[in-house]
């Protein structure tokens, strides 16, 4: 019987003990999870941290804990990331760049902030002076304009995909002086809004014209590297700045003309024109290259020739360029443009800082696309516009020597320079050029001659109603006749 009764107490204990086990569990995730969005990292006596001991978090404490931060960073309207800010990877590089400074000054993690406040910002608290965003694949800006910067000195966006940039995207930033949108997309930009702009990176863009009049009074530093200008003519200069230094290099901008030469405010850095983008620039054999003044403290040109060992070309420096620049053709083959400095090392880093336009320019030059001569009764012809009666024959050349392959119509490719046009009808012929593998551009020509190449078409068509009549005028009465009889 007693041992009954203390099996039957041993069992309350247990189930009691369990009990409160479970209790105090719920407890303490009650007490680590009571509001989701905040975190409490101080350390034990922190003096810049409120009066709140780790593990033991009220609602209370917590209430203040928001509301301290709340006042002290100054919110104001809140911005949704998916109305407001189209392109959510720029909002949460904001979201972060704010939780980082909340970090910084309050040493809280506000972990699950779920909106962006536009007063973040212009804070006198935060200050913030500097925004940094690399490689975060942001394709859009759209949004960034509501938002009050009214501390930001310096904006690097660096690496995305952006494309083109709306015009008051630099409305509410009044205090900004540097500038850095480098390996990007851009094809449009608008400084209406952004005078004070000391600095300003755009290398490695798709750029092919840009208005720089907006800004006023300062000495620029304006880097449009490796961009698509076409014409410096599409750069339209300021005038009410003290100096400008503007680089250029590796565009295709074939008219620098004396009037921005010799442009006193203006300090030119041009280099390499002709090869720029990204993918492998084609030109042929009768197209030059365009080096002007690289003005880059020593840094030169070096140009290789790719193969199983990589030819070393030829140099460009400034003091092999005696007129305004110098035009170089380059025979078939591929090759790639790297910059040195005076002690021989590479002038260039494949990351996206300021110096990512100096990087490995690759082109290749292919042949020039043959010419056609036509052969007709004995004489030579350049052009062969009209149909004829008769045999044409059709002669293809290079200057540059190489295979000559031809196709007519869909049929393969076939070696040889000679195509024979005997069968009548139209030629439609499709030529090109190989050397050492290269490829030259393919070439059209039409080639028109008559059905019959024996008969003109004129007689052809004499003939063709002299039967026409003779068959219903003769034989068909005559068919007819004969078959009533029976």
């Amino acid at each position: 019987m007693k041992k009954n009764i203390l099996k039957l107490f041993a069992l309350v204990a247990l189930i009691f003990g369990a009990v409160l086990c479970s209790h105090q569990a719920d407890l303490f995730l009650q007490t680590t999870t009571n509001d989701k969005n905040i975190v409490v990292l101080a350390e034990e006596q922190n003096p810049a941290s409120p009066d709140i001991n780790e593990g033991e978090n009220t609602d209370d404490d917590i209430a203040a804990l928001r509301e301290k931060i709340k006042n002290e960073v100054n919110v104001g309207y809140p911005v949704n990331s998916t109305s407001d800010i189209v392109d959510t990877r720029l909002y949460s590089a904001l979201l972060k760049i704010v939780k980082d400074r909340i970090f910084e000054k309050y040493n809280y993690n506000y972990s699950d902030l779920d909106t962006l406040y536009s007063k973040t910002f212009a804070s006198t608290e935060l200050a913030i002076e500097s925004i940094e965003i690399r490689d975060w694949d942001i394709s859009s800006l759209a949004g960034l304009e509501i938002l009050s910067f009214t501390n930001l000195k310096s904006l690097t966006i660096v690496g995305n995909n952006l494309g083109e940039l709306k015009e008051d995207l630099f409305q509410r930033m009044p205090a900004l002086e540097n500038l850095n949108f480098a390996c990007n997309k851009i094809s449009k930009i608008n400084f209406k809004y952004a005078p004070k702009l000391k600095n300003v990176n755009l290398s490695t863009n798709n750029l092919t014209a840009v208005d720089l009049t907006y800004f006023v009074g300062t000495d620029l530093d304006i880097n449009l590297a490796n961009n698509q200008f076409s014409s410096i003519k599409n750069i339209s200069l300021p005038t009410r700045v003290n100096s400008i230094k503007l680089n250029i290099v590796a565009n295709n901008i074939s008219d620098l003309t004396d009037e921005y030469l010799s442009y006193s405010k203006l300090s030119l850095n041009t280099g390499v024109q002709g090869i720029s983008g990204t993918d492998t620039k084609s030109i042929d054999t009768s197209t030059a290259l365009d080096f002007y003044k690289i003005n880059l403290g020593g840094v030169y040109i070096k140009i290789f020739k790719s193969g199983v060992g990589d030819t070393l070309v030829d140099e460009i420096k400034d003091t092999n360029i005696t007129d305004k620049k110098l035009s170089k053709k380059f025979g078939v083959g591929e090759y790639y443009v790297e910059y040195y400095n005076a002690d021989g090392t590479l002038s260039y880093q494949n990351n996206n800082d300021e110096t990512a336009y100096f990087k490995t320019y690759k082109f290749k030059v292919i042949p020039t696309a043959c010419t056609a001569k036509f052969e007709f009764k004995g004489k030579i012809y350049d052009n062969f516009p009209n149909k004829v009666t008769g045999k044409v024959k059709v002669i293809l050349s290079c200057e540059e020597g190489g295979e000559i392959y031809y196709k007519v119509g869909d049929n393969d490719w076939t070696q040889g320079n000679e195509i024979m046009c005997d069968k009548g009808g139209n030629y439609g012929i499709t030529a090109k050029v190989v050397i050492d593998g290269i490829e030259s551009e393919q070439k059209s020509f039409l080639v028109k001659t008559s059905l019959n190449p024996i008969i003109p078409d004129i007689l052809m068509l004499v003939l063709i109603l002299i039967f026409t009549l003779a068959l219903f005028l003769i034989i068909v009465p005559l068919v007819s006749k004969k078959w009533f009889r029976k």
